[in-house]
């Protein structure tokens, strides 16, 4: 397969677009101008038997999901469930996927210290060590087969997820590679060109125990294996997961309008600036962020 090409289908169908610095491979700045659900990473429990409960994934607020619903800015994908969850503060409604389709569209990051300050830099000295990462993207629903629009939603993870999260969306954009480039999608097409699927996905659940000192098991986030099986991903393949110009066109504004929202965590929970990452957290759409981690 050729790796590199000016002309494919992906090129042609976005030709005349404005060519962008990709919102996912940079810490460029983004005020969150749509409506969007959120979803955080829900880690599974040996004792349950079945579901998310059992195998992790993600969890959305009934609440805010019947909000959405209202007011036609969501279309709930069909594999949700509706369930009760327990918190500090007694049981809610929540709905629970063990999967999403998003096409990632621009993420912030900071760390945590135990008190709940934050800044943008990691810092051991002064216990700034949980990584919270926030990711904007739209939302796919299956329909025959292939993603389409469902609304927005922003993923939210902490800690060890926090790196799973990033990797996942990582690791599945760079697994088709090869074939986005083939198509044309490579310098100045951004990554939410491309539906990701990430969640949880085994047969078995997979439980890691995670932490240097307080032990805690977390169920962990990977991109659907389907694209890591040793098989090159076909031009059809790819079709199914690009998102369209119409979406593509919505998803690069949506961006140029979240500047607000993703440059809020730029100062430190004491309100001083703190250091900004000089760096890009992808300094291409290709390299990896383990360095952050």
């Amino acid at each position: 397969m050729n790796n590199k090409s000016d002309v494919g289908f992906v090129a042609r169908a976005l030709k005349g677009t404005a060519s962008i610095a990709d919102p996912m491979s940079e810490t460029w700045e983004a005020n969150l101008p749509v409506s969007s659900v959120y979803l955080w990473t829900h880690n599974g429990k040996p004792e349950f038997k079945e579901g998310v409960p059992r195998y992790g994934g993600f969890a959305a607020s009934s609440e805010a999901v019947d909000e959405l619903l209202s007011t036609n800015d969501l279309i709930v994908p069909t594999e949700w469930e509706l369930t009760d969850l327990h918190g500090r503060e007694g049981a809610y409604g929540a709905y629970l996927t063990r999967k999403v389709a998003v096409a990632p569209i621009g993420f912030r990051l900071r760390w945590l210290d135990q008190t709940g300050g934050y800044q943008t830099q990691f810092d051991r000295e002064n216990g700034f060590t949980r990584r919270h990462v926030q990711v904007l993207a739209g939302l796919g629903h299956m329909n025959k087969g292939t993603p389409k629009f469902a609304g927005y939603c922003v993923l939210t993870a902490k800690g060890y997820q926090a790196g799973n999260l990033m990797d996942s969306l990582r690791d599945f954009y760079n697994a088709i590679g090869p074939a986005r480039r083939a198509a044309g999608a490579d310098n100045g097409i951004a990554q939410c060109a491309f539906w990701h699927s990430i969640g949880t996905f085994s047969d078995e659940p997979e439980y890691d125990q995670v932490g240097s000192s307080a032990k805690s098991v977390i169920t962990p986030l990977r991109p659907h294996p389907y694209y890591f099986g040793g098989e090159d991903v076909t031009e059809e393949r790819l079709r199914t997961l690009f998102v369209g110009r119409e979406n593509y066109e919505n998803f690069t504004n949506t961006a140029e309008g979240a500047e607000e929202w993703l440059k809020a965590w730029n100062k430190g929970s004491d309100d001083i600036d703190t250091p900004i990452l000089e760096e890009p957290v992808f300094a291409t759409a290709e390299e990896s962020i383990n360095t952050l981690f």
